[in-house]
């Protein structure tokens, strides 16, 4: 499957939307009382601080499709509010580790973990990708819902939706092969107008398969559809 059929040409025109959306987001991410601000999320409640990524419709496909085994091992990568984390502690994970550059998402994916009753299960540390990651340590499962526009990011809240020039997801696909546990997957968000042509150029040249296993679409001010997408690496055998 050619990922580029799914992907919405960023005309100037909308380029310029999704933009100009993106930056009424980070006016509210940063409009949030310092007390914290409660967010529904499919049928359950999360908390928010200034600066944190809500959750939102972008992160339903992944959860909503995704198998995770009981047990497994998780690392959610870019966690903000930590929603995805939580939700692999609902799936039946045996340990989530929870990253973000974000020291407010720490703090955020910290307090959703234990409003959850998560505490045991879910760890949160400031990373900067993989680097808060300890030597040799591997998981079944790696996540990550990654910012998809690309434009250049002068601060955590507006890192939170633009990667400069696609860094973020170059190194990425660098690293992530020696995270991931034998037979492991990996499971990935992406939006309509986001990089699609490039995360599958990015994947096929690691040695991943990739394969769509979901998707939402949001019809509003600005159409788009969010999409949900499986990795494995081709030695490995799984489809």
């Amino acid at each position: 499957m050619h990922l580029a059929a799914l992907q919405t040409p960023l005309t100037p025109a909308l380029q310029a939307r999704v933009l100009a959306r993106q930056r009424r987001l980070h006016a509210q991410f940063c409009q949030v009382d310092p007390a914290g601000q409660l967010i529904a999320y499919l049928d359950k409640q999360f908390v928010v601080y200034p600066t944190v990524f809500w959750p939102s419709e972008d992160s339903q496909p992944l959860v909503q499709h995704w198998e995770i085994v009981p047990g497994e091992r998780v690392l959610d990568l870019c966690t903000g509010s930590g929603v995805i984390a939580v939700m692999a502690a609902y799936a039946g994970a045996r340990t989530v580790l929870a990253l973000d550059t974000n020291p407010a998402a720490v703090h955020t994916a910290t307090q959703n973990a234990e409003l959850h009753g998560f505490t045991g299960v879910i760890e949160v540390r400031e990373s900067d990708l993989f680097a808060a990651v300890a030597p040799g340590e591997t998981f079944e499962v790696i996540t990550m819902n990654p910012p998809y526009t690309p434009h250049l990011a002068s601060d955590h809240v507006e890192a939170s939706t633009w990667d400069s020039h696609f860094a973020l997801h170059q190194r990425f696909f660098a690293d992530v092969q020696q995270f991931l546990a034998p037979g492991g997957r990996i499971y990935l968000g992406q939006a309509s107008f986001g990089p699609l042509a490039r995360v599958q150029a990015f994947a096929t040249q690691a040695g991943f398969a990739i394969r769509l296993i979901g998707s939402a679409h949001v019809e509003t001010e600005l159409p788009r559809t969010y999409y949900a997408f499986q990795l494995t690496p081709r030695r490995s055998g799984r489809r």
